[in-house]
Protein backbone atom coordinates (compact mmCIF):
# COMPACT_ATOMS: atom_id res chain seq x y z
CA UNK A 1 0.00 0.00 0.00
CA UNK A 2 1.38 3.38 -1.03
CA UNK A 3 0.82 6.05 1.63
CA UNK A 4 1.23 9.62 0.39
CA UNK A 5 0.77 12.98 2.04
CA UNK A 6 -2.90 14.02 1.73
CA UNK A 7 -3.87 16.74 -0.71
CA UNK A 8 -5.58 19.09 1.75
CA UNK A 9 -3.59 22.29 2.24
CA UNK A 10 -3.04 24.22 5.48
CA UNK A 11 -5.95 26.60 6.00
CA UNK A 12 -5.55 30.31 5.19
CA UNK A 13 -1.83 30.08 4.54
CA UNK A 14 -0.60 33.18 2.72
CA UNK A 15 1.36 32.90 -0.50
CA UNK A 16 4.98 34.01 -0.35
CA UNK A 17 7.61 35.39 -2.65
CA UNK A 18 11.35 35.60 -2.25
CA UNK A 19 14.40 36.06 -4.39
CA UNK A 20 16.63 33.11 -5.26
CA UNK A 21 19.38 32.20 -7.70
CA UNK A 22 18.37 31.92 -11.34
CA UNK A 23 18.48 28.27 -12.36
CA UNK A 24 17.83 26.84 -15.82
CA UNK A 25 15.60 23.75 -15.52
CA UNK A 26 15.75 21.30 -18.46
CA UNK A 27 12.56 19.55 -19.64
CA UNK A 28 11.65 16.60 -17.38
CA UNK A 29 12.58 13.86 -19.93
CA UNK A 30 16.19 15.10 -19.87
CA UNK A 31 16.57 14.69 -16.11
CA UNK A 32 16.95 11.50 -14.08
CA UNK A 33 13.90 10.88 -11.91
CA UNK A 34 14.86 10.37 -8.26
CA UNK A 35 11.44 9.99 -6.68
CA UNK A 36 7.92 11.28 -6.44
CA UNK A 37 5.25 12.35 -3.97
CA UNK A 38 1.72 13.70 -4.03
CA UNK A 39 1.61 15.89 -7.15
CA UNK A 40 5.40 16.20 -7.16
CA UNK A 41 8.30 14.59 -9.02
CA UNK A 42 11.94 14.87 -7.93
CA UNK A 43 14.74 14.90 -10.51
CA UNK A 44 18.52 15.05 -10.52
CA UNK A 45 19.62 18.35 -12.06
CA UNK A 46 22.45 17.88 -14.61
CA UNK A 47 25.70 19.20 -13.13
CA UNK A 48 26.50 21.72 -15.89
CA UNK A 49 26.47 24.82 -13.68
CA UNK A 50 29.50 27.12 -13.66
CA UNK A 51 31.37 27.19 -10.31
CA UNK A 52 32.11 30.55 -8.71
CA UNK A 53 35.81 29.63 -8.53
CA UNK A 54 37.79 27.21 -10.74
CA UNK A 55 38.80 25.04 -7.76
CA UNK A 56 35.28 24.65 -6.41
CA UNK A 57 33.59 21.23 -6.79
CA UNK A 58 29.85 21.53 -7.41
CA UNK A 59 27.56 19.29 -5.38
CA UNK A 60 24.63 17.56 -7.11
CA UNK A 61 21.26 19.29 -6.94
CA UNK A 62 17.80 17.79 -6.86
CA UNK A 63 14.81 19.52 -8.43
CA UNK A 64 11.35 19.18 -6.95
CA UNK A 65 8.86 19.91 -9.72
CA UNK A 66 5.08 19.96 -9.79
CA UNK A 67 3.67 17.15 -11.92
CA UNK A 68 1.65 18.85 -14.67
CA UNK A 69 -0.39 15.69 -15.23
CA UNK A 70 -2.03 15.92 -11.80
CA UNK A 71 -5.61 17.11 -11.46
CA UNK A 72 -5.90 20.79 -12.38
CA UNK A 73 -7.93 21.61 -9.27
CA UNK A 74 -4.95 20.58 -7.11
CA UNK A 75 -2.25 22.54 -8.96
CA UNK A 76 -2.63 25.67 -6.83
CA UNK A 77 -2.39 23.57 -3.65
CA UNK A 78 0.84 21.90 -4.79
CA UNK A 79 2.36 25.23 -5.84
CA UNK A 80 1.44 26.76 -2.48
CA UNK A 81 3.10 23.85 -0.71
CA UNK A 82 6.23 24.20 -2.79
CA UNK A 83 6.36 27.94 -2.08
CA UNK A 84 5.95 27.23 1.63
CA UNK A 85 8.67 24.60 1.55
CA UNK A 86 11.05 26.94 -0.30
CA UNK A 87 10.50 29.71 2.25
CA UNK A 88 11.05 27.35 5.19
CA UNK A 89 14.01 25.53 3.67
CA UNK A 90 15.74 28.82 2.87
CA UNK A 91 15.54 29.77 6.56
CA UNK A 92 17.06 26.51 7.85
CA UNK A 93 20.71 25.63 8.37
CA UNK A 94 21.45 22.27 9.97
CA UNK A 95 23.72 19.37 8.93
CA UNK A 96 20.81 16.91 9.09
CA UNK A 97 18.38 18.99 7.02
CA UNK A 98 18.59 19.03 3.24
CA UNK A 99 20.11 22.27 1.92
CA UNK A 100 18.20 24.92 -0.03
CA UNK A 101 19.66 25.90 -3.42
CA UNK A 102 17.03 28.10 -5.08
CA UNK A 103 13.73 28.28 -6.94
CA UNK A 104 12.96 28.72 -10.61
CA UNK A 105 10.30 28.18 -13.25
CA UNK A 106 10.53 25.43 -15.83
CA UNK A 107 9.79 26.26 -19.47
CA UNK A 108 6.26 24.94 -19.01
CA UNK A 109 5.73 27.49 -16.23
CA UNK A 110 5.72 25.09 -13.29
CA UNK A 111 7.47 26.10 -10.07
CA UNK A 112 10.65 24.17 -9.22
CA UNK A 113 12.53 23.95 -5.93
CA UNK A 114 16.25 23.23 -6.17
CA UNK A 115 17.90 21.60 -3.18
CA UNK A 116 20.82 19.49 -2.10
CA UNK A 117 20.66 15.96 -3.53
CA UNK A 118 21.11 12.74 -1.59
CA UNK A 119 21.27 9.26 -3.03
CA UNK A 120 18.23 7.44 -1.67
CA UNK A 121 15.36 7.75 0.74
CA UNK A 122 15.22 5.62 3.86
CA UNK A 123 11.94 4.24 2.52
CA UNK A 124 13.74 2.87 -0.56
CA UNK A 125 16.38 1.23 1.64
CA UNK A 126 13.67 -0.35 3.80
CA UNK A 127 11.88 -1.71 0.72
CA UNK A 128 15.15 -3.12 -0.63
CA UNK A 129 15.97 -4.79 2.67
CA UNK A 130 12.48 -6.27 2.84
CA UNK A 131 12.77 -7.68 -0.69
CA UNK A 132 16.12 -9.25 0.20
CA UNK A 133 14.65 -10.73 3.42
CA UNK A 134 17.55 -9.41 5.50
CA UNK A 135 15.59 -8.70 8.67
CA UNK A 136 15.82 -5.58 10.84
CA UNK A 137 18.53 -3.01 10.19
CA UNK A 138 21.71 -3.30 12.26
CA UNK A 139 21.52 -1.37 15.51
CA UNK A 140 24.29 1.05 14.54
CA UNK A 141 22.37 2.12 11.42
CA UNK A 142 19.15 2.59 13.41
CA UNK A 143 21.03 4.69 15.95
CA UNK A 144 22.62 6.75 13.16
CA UNK A 145 19.23 7.58 11.63
CA UNK A 146 17.55 8.15 14.99
CA UNK A 147 20.29 10.42 16.36
CA UNK A 148 20.55 12.49 13.17
CA UNK A 149 16.79 12.92 12.80
CA UNK A 150 16.42 13.72 16.51
CA UNK A 151 19.11 16.39 16.13
CA UNK A 152 17.21 17.90 13.18
CA UNK A 153 13.95 17.85 15.15
CA UNK A 154 15.61 19.45 18.17
CA UNK A 155 16.74 22.30 15.90
CA UNK A 156 13.31 22.64 14.26
CA UNK A 157 11.38 22.57 17.53
CA UNK A 158 13.60 24.57 19.86
CA UNK A 159 15.30 27.07 17.56
CA UNK A 160 12.82 27.47 14.71
CA UNK A 161 9.56 26.65 16.56
CA UNK A 162 8.49 24.47 13.63
CA UNK A 163 6.55 21.22 13.53
CA UNK A 164 7.79 19.17 10.57
CA UNK A 165 4.31 17.72 10.16
CA UNK A 166 5.05 14.79 7.85
CA UNK A 167 7.95 12.80 9.28
CA UNK A 168 8.29 9.32 7.73
CA UNK A 169 10.94 7.18 6.04
CA UNK A 170 10.07 8.65 2.65
CA UNK A 171 11.12 12.09 3.90
CA UNK A 172 14.51 11.00 5.22
CA UNK A 173 17.43 10.95 2.78
CA UNK A 174 20.50 8.74 3.16
CA UNK A 175 23.84 9.13 1.42
CA UNK A 176 26.41 6.33 1.12
CA UNK A 177 26.51 3.70 3.85
CA UNK A 178 24.52 5.92 6.20
CA UNK A 179 27.34 8.47 6.00
CA UNK A 180 24.80 11.31 5.90
CA UNK A 181 21.18 11.32 7.03
CA UNK A 182 19.01 14.36 6.24
CA UNK A 183 15.42 15.37 6.81
CA UNK A 184 13.49 16.78 3.84
CA UNK A 185 10.00 17.80 2.66
CA UNK A 186 8.73 20.81 4.61
CA UNK A 187 5.71 21.52 2.42
CA UNK A 188 3.18 20.92 5.21
CA UNK A 189 5.24 22.18 8.17
CA UNK A 190 3.49 24.55 10.59
CA UNK A 191 4.69 27.02 13.21
CA UNK A 192 4.56 26.14 16.91
CA UNK A 193 3.96 28.67 19.66
CA UNK A 194 6.78 29.66 21.99
CA UNK A 195 5.97 26.93 24.52
CA UNK A 196 5.81 24.21 21.79
CA UNK A 197 2.42 23.24 23.26
CA UNK A 198 0.23 24.39 20.40
CA UNK A 199 0.26 25.93 16.94
CA UNK A 200 1.14 29.60 16.54
CA UNK A 201 -1.78 30.02 14.17
CA UNK A 202 -4.81 28.07 15.49
CA UNK A 203 -6.27 28.04 11.98
CA UNK A 204 -3.39 25.97 10.58
CA UNK A 205 -4.03 22.30 9.88
CA UNK A 206 -1.87 19.30 10.66
CA UNK A 207 -1.76 17.19 7.49
CA UNK A 208 0.81 14.41 7.93
CA UNK A 209 0.44 10.89 6.53
CA UNK A 210 -2.07 8.67 8.30
CA UNK A 211 -0.01 5.68 9.56
CA UNK A 212 2.61 8.04 11.08
CA UNK A 213 0.09 10.41 12.66
CA UNK A 214 -0.32 10.75 16.43
CA UNK A 215 -3.68 10.22 18.10
CA UNK A 216 -4.12 13.90 19.00
CA UNK A 217 -3.75 14.88 15.31
CA UNK A 218 -6.02 12.17 13.92
CA UNK A 219 -9.28 12.82 15.73
CA UNK A 220 -9.02 15.78 18.10
CA UNK A 221 -11.35 15.76 21.10
CA UNK A 222 -12.89 19.23 21.46
CA UNK A 223 -14.11 21.00 24.58
CA UNK A 224 -17.34 23.01 24.89
CA UNK A 225 -15.60 26.05 23.37
CA UNK A 226 -14.65 24.01 20.28
CA UNK A 227 -10.98 23.97 21.25
CA UNK A 228 -8.94 20.75 21.10
CA UNK A 229 -8.53 19.21 24.57
CA UNK A 230 -5.08 17.96 23.56
CA UNK A 231 -3.11 20.51 21.54
CA UNK A 232 -0.75 19.63 18.76
CA UNK A 233 2.80 20.10 19.99
CA UNK A 234 6.41 19.17 19.32
CA UNK A 235 5.47 15.73 20.68
CA UNK A 236 3.27 15.17 17.60
CA UNK A 237 6.47 14.90 15.54
CA UNK A 238 7.91 12.52 18.16
CA UNK A 239 5.16 9.97 17.52
CA UNK A 240 6.13 9.93 13.84
CA UNK A 241 9.80 9.71 14.86
CA UNK A 242 8.99 6.56 16.84
CA UNK A 243 7.26 5.15 13.77
CA UNK A 244 10.44 5.70 11.72
CA UNK A 245 12.42 3.61 14.23
CA UNK A 246 9.62 1.03 13.97
CA UNK A 247 10.02 0.98 10.19
CA UNK A 248 13.72 0.15 10.51
CA UNK A 249 12.96 -2.59 13.04
CA UNK A 250 10.01 -4.14 11.22
CA UNK A 251 10.58 -3.20 7.54
CA UNK A 252 6.85 -2.42 7.49
CA UNK A 253 4.60 0.60 7.28
CA UNK A 254 3.12 1.29 10.74
CA UNK A 255 -0.20 -0.52 11.33
CA UNK A 256 -0.01 -2.29 7.95
CA UNK A 257 -0.61 -5.73 9.51
CA UNK A 258 -4.34 -5.17 9.07
CA UNK A 259 -4.00 -5.05 5.27
CA UNK A 260 -3.54 -8.59 4.00
CA UNK A 261 -2.11 -8.16 0.50
CA UNK A 262 -2.41 -11.93 -0.09
CA UNK A 263 -6.13 -12.04 0.73
CA UNK A 264 -8.01 -14.41 -1.69
CA UNK A 265 -10.25 -12.65 -4.18
CA UNK A 266 -13.31 -14.58 -2.99
CA UNK A 267 -12.85 -13.60 0.66
CA UNK A 268 -15.95 -12.29 2.41
CA UNK A 269 -16.53 -8.55 2.49
CA UNK A 270 -17.13 -8.70 6.25
CA UNK A 271 -13.55 -9.82 6.93
CA UNK A 272 -12.14 -6.97 4.83
CA UNK A 273 -14.37 -4.45 6.61
CA UNK A 274 -13.16 -5.81 9.96
CA UNK A 275 -9.56 -5.35 8.88
CA UNK A 276 -10.32 -1.75 7.94
CA UNK A 277 -11.99 -1.13 11.29
CA UNK A 278 -9.05 -2.69 13.13
CA UNK A 279 -6.64 -0.53 11.17
CA UNK A 280 -8.56 2.63 12.05
CA UNK A 281 -8.60 1.62 15.71
CA UNK A 282 -4.84 1.03 15.70
CA UNK A 283 -3.91 4.46 14.32
CA UNK A 284 -2.07 6.62 16.84
CA UNK A 285 -1.17 3.63 19.03
CA UNK A 286 2.11 1.71 19.38
CA UNK A 287 2.56 -0.34 16.16
CA UNK A 288 3.01 -4.09 16.61
CA UNK A 289 6.35 -5.64 15.65
CA UNK A 290 6.06 -8.61 13.25
CA UNK A 291 6.20 -11.88 15.25
CA UNK A 292 8.38 -13.63 12.65
CA UNK A 293 11.34 -11.25 12.99
CA UNK A 294 14.16 -12.03 15.41
CA UNK A 295 15.85 -9.24 17.34
CA UNK A 296 19.19 -9.29 19.11
CA UNK A 297 19.68 -8.05 22.67
CA UNK A 298 21.34 -4.94 21.22
CA UNK A 299 18.03 -4.00 19.52
CA UNK A 300 16.23 -3.76 22.87
CA UNK A 301 17.05 -0.09 23.64
CA UNK A 302 15.77 0.96 20.21
CA UNK A 303 12.60 -1.10 20.64
CA UNK A 304 12.02 0.59 23.99
CA UNK A 305 12.71 4.00 22.46
CA UNK A 306 10.22 3.50 19.63
CA UNK A 307 7.58 2.33 22.12
CA UNK A 308 7.91 5.35 24.41
CA UNK A 309 7.94 7.73 21.43
CA UNK A 310 4.71 6.15 20.15
CA UNK A 311 2.85 6.53 23.45
CA UNK A 312 -0.75 7.63 22.93
CA UNK A 313 -0.31 10.27 25.62
CA UNK A 314 1.94 13.03 24.21
CA UNK A 315 3.07 13.89 27.74
CA UNK A 316 4.70 10.45 27.97
CA UNK A 317 6.79 11.02 24.84
CA UNK A 318 10.32 12.40 25.29
CA UNK A 319 11.39 15.63 23.61
CA UNK A 320 13.71 15.67 20.61
CA UNK A 321 16.33 17.31 22.83
CA UNK A 322 16.21 14.47 25.37
CA UNK A 323 16.29 11.81 22.64
CA UNK A 324 19.25 13.46 20.93
CA UNK A 325 21.18 13.63 24.21
CA UNK A 326 20.40 9.99 25.04
CA UNK A 327 21.56 8.72 21.66
CA UNK A 328 24.90 10.52 21.86
CA UNK A 329 26.04 8.22 24.70
CA UNK A 330 26.46 5.04 22.63
CA UNK A 331 28.57 3.24 25.23
CA UNK A 332 25.78 3.55 27.81
CA UNK A 333 22.88 3.48 25.37
CA UNK A 334 20.59 1.13 27.29
CA UNK A 335 20.69 2.87 30.71
CA UNK A 336 20.65 6.29 29.04
CA UNK A 337 17.55 5.45 26.96
CA UNK A 338 15.84 4.05 30.06
CA UNK A 339 16.07 7.53 31.62
CA UNK A 340 13.58 8.69 28.97
CA UNK A 341 10.84 6.52 30.48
Amino acid sequence: MDFKTPVRAPHLRKSISHSSPRVSIPPSPFMKKLGYGTGINVYLLPNDRTPSTPSRVLSPWAVKKINRSCASEHLSTYEERLQTEAKILKSLCHPNIVGYRGTSRAKDGTLCLCMESSERSLQALIEQRQEEAKGPFPVDQIIKVASNVASALEYLHNEKKLLHGDLKSGNILVKGNFDEVKLCDFGVSVELNDTLQGLKNPEDWYIGTEPWTAKEALDPDFDEDCRPKVSLSDKTDIYAFGCVIYEMLSLCTPHSEFFDMDEPEDSEEESLAFDEDAYRESLGTIPLLPPHLVYSASHKPMIELFCICCSEDPNQRPSAKDISAALQDKENLKPTCQKLF
